[in-house]
């Protein structure tokens, strides 16, 4: 395919995305805190507990994730065009969703937006159950960040 033809399909699936009506639930911040907690910690029982006492960003880590997989149409979205897109598509048009979601969440949850934005730059860490290359690596050990 002709650069042409690939930057067309891209901007195509870019339109695509930004007019699926995507939202994110409203509610009050302690709500969310307590709801990402117990999230986190039901997904994670071997890793030490989160909560209330837990570091700050940690906690919004927690919110955003919580608010992108639980609370939205993330997941299933992204997989549904992963599945539809060209080969050569399926992490560009990963990526528009996710940055759609987040841009989201940073607009109603404003104490979010950095987090958001620091989830929106990292690129995702697996790719078919191996590690991505060029993946951003944890700085003491050199495995990818998980």
């Amino acid at each position: 395919m002709t650069a042409k033809g690939r930057r067309y399909r891209r901007e195509t699936l870019i339109s695509l995305v930004e007019q699926i009506d995507i939202t994110v639930p409203e509610m009050s911040t302690t709500m969310l805190i307590r709801r990402s907690i117990a999230h986190y910690n039901r997904r994670n029982p071997t890793s030490r507990p989160a909560s209330l006492d837990s570091e700050t960003n940690f906690l919004c880590r927690l919110m955003v994730n919580f608010l992108r997989h639980q609370c939205s149409e993330y997941d299933s979205l992204r997989t549904f065009l992963r599945q539809h897109a060209h080969g050569d598509d399926h992490e560009f048009v990963g990526a528009v969703v996710k940055g759609r979601v987040l841009r989201l969440i940073a607009a109603q949850y404003p104490m979010l937006r950095s987090e958001a934005r620091t989830q929106a730059l990292r690129e995702d860490q697996v790719v078919n159950g191996a590690p991505r290359a060029g993946a951003r690596r944890h700085a003491t050990t050199g495995r990818p960040r998980r």
